[in-house]
C-alpha cells in the first residue's frame, strides 16, 4: 500500500506534540531503496533530520508498543537536537590572596585559639 503524506504528517503531528510543543516539523516522501518519509526538526536554532520507513509508520498506527517505540525515536532525536553540554570545569589551582602572614589567615582569639 502506498504511504499517504497527509496520514503520516497527521501521525507524527500528534507524537511530536506529545514531546514538544514548540517542535516546528515538516514531513516529505523519501524514495531512497526503502519507502518511507524523512523528518525535519526544528527549534530555535537547533536542527536536525531523521528518516522514519514505511513498516514503521504502518506498525505505529496498528500497534501501541510500536507507536511507543516510534515516539521514543523521535524523542532521541529532539533531546540530542537541543542538547548544550557545560562548560568544563577548570583544573588550574585558585590560590587565595597574599597577605603579610602568607597565604594563611593570623590566629584568632587567645590562648585557646578564639573558638569553643
Amino acid at each position: 500500500m502506498p504511504l499517504s503524506l497527509d496520514d503520516a504528517r497527521a501521525t507524527l503531528r500528534t507524537m511530536i506534540r506529545t514531546i514538544d510543543k514548540k517542535v516546528e516539523f515538516s514531513v516529505a516522501l523519501d524514495d531512497s531503496s526503502r519507502p518511507g518519509v524523512t523528518v525535519a526538526l526544528s527549534r530555535q536554532k537547533d536542527r536536525a533530520t531523521i528518516a522514519i520507513s514505511q513498516a514503521q509508520l504502518e506498525a505505529a498506527n496498528a500497534d501501541s508498543m510500536a507507536r511507543s517505540q516510534l515516539r521514543g525515536v523521535l524523542k532521541r532525536t529532539i533531546d540530542r537536537m537541543s542538547f548544550k553540554p557545560n562548560e568544563v570545569a577548570s583544573t588550574k589551582m585558585v590560590r587565595g590572596t597574599i597577605t603579610d602572614d602568607g597565604f594563611f589567615r593570623p590566629r584568632q582569639g587567645g590562648p585557646r585559639g578564639g573558638r569553643r
